[in-house]
Order: structure tokens, then sequence, then C-alpha cells
């Protein structure tokens, strides 16, 4: 696999700041690769957060109405005002390194890139320490596909989030859900996404 020149940047970046400055909030595709790639269930890498009202992922789970949004935990740091992710790895000689590689959800693998009114634009707010990052340093075209495709797997998740909202709208008062059974549902639809025809997999998701 070609690294490209942002690639190679973050590797050698020996803080990795923004693993521990942002909240990551990956895709359902990001959460079912991880799941069924590393055997290990969603809930025990990710972590429930109050959703903005009107979130596209926000999910419910009940009738009181409140939505959360899915997001990679975080391991508690003492004394420090950052917590790291939960995957992030510290080296003996404190170099930090990414413990998924390419199997990192597309949020981290977009960063710092991010459409505005579709134009390329980067972030520099802070979460990143070792550098100010500069379109120069980017190939646009190959950014604005991984940025695109990110989008694009994010539209599919609003879905899927969003008939298992209609689903527990239509449950009996009776029934209670938890976020281990959204887990479950969500692993269900995406082995099913997966095991489609990829022709016809990608013409309905288009």
């Amino acid at each position: 696999m070609t690294t490209s020149t942002k690639e190679a940047l973050w590797l050698s970046c020996k803080d990795k700041t923004c693993c521990s400055f942002y909240a990551v909030f990956p895709t359902g595709l990001d959460i079912w690769r991880i799941a069924t790639t590393l055997r290990v269930p969603p809930w025990a890498f990710t972590t429930l957060v109050p959703a903005e009202e009107g979130a596209p992922d926000g999910l419910v789970l009940g009738r009181s109405g409140q939505h959360f949004r899915v997001a990679l935990a975080k391991v508690p740091a003492k004394g420090k005002k950052l917590s790291p992710c939960v995957f992030l790895m510290r080296l003996t000689d404190g170099t930090a390194r990414c413990g998924l590689g390419e199997l990192r959800p597309s949020p981290c693998h977009s960063f710092p890139s991010l459409l505005i009114d579709s134009v390329l634009c980067l972030m520099n707010d802070g979460g990143c320490t070792c550098r100010k990052w500069s379109l120069s340093e980017m190939d646009i075209g190959e950014e604005t596909a991984v940025v695109m495709a990110e989008k694009h797997a994010r539209e599919v998740y609003y879905e899927v989030v969003a008939n298992w909202n209609e689903y527990v709208r239509q449950a009996t008062r009776d029934e209670s859900f938890s976020y281990r059974d959204f887990c479950r549902y969500l692993l269900d639809i995406y082995t099913t996404f997966d095991s489609r025809p990829k022709e016809l997999a990608h013409d309905e998701r288009d």
C-alpha cells in the first residue's frame, strides 16, 4: 500500500495529541470493521455520549426521547486534562502509536481534512500539536476522495440509525432496549450489506 505524504507525516508524529483531543464518532461501517476484524463486540471499544438535538446519528434506546451518539471509548488519564483513545498505544520511549493502524475509523483517516461547501479545508484548531497542516502537503484529489468516502459511509449509517429509532418507537411499552441491542442490530445490518453481491451493494448505496 502506498503511503501518502499526509499519512507519512501523521505516522511520524510521536505525540498523537489528536488521539486525545478529539471525540471520534465512527461510522457504522467503521464499527463493523473493527468488531469483526478484532473479534470483539462494539461495546468493548465504544461508548455512548449525549447527542445534540437533531443529530442524524442520534440513536434512542427508549421512550424518554434522549438521543445518544456512538464514540470511540477513552481511557481516563490521571493528572491530565485529555484522555487518550482506547486504541492509543504508548511505547517505552514515550512515542504514541495507533493500535488499529489501517483499521482505524474513517474520521481518523480523513483527519485533518474536511469539506466545506465542496471545498477541501483543513482543521488547525489546536488538536494537533506536532504541526500546522497545509494543503501543499496534500494530494488534493486523494484527500477529497477520502473525505467523500467517509461522507458516504456516514449517510448510510444515518439511515441505519433512523431505521433503528423507528423500530424502537414502534415497540410495545413492555419492551426495553440496551446499547448492546443496538450494537447487535448494527452488526447484523452491516454483515447483510457485506454479503450482498458487490455490484448490487454499490448500486444501492450510490
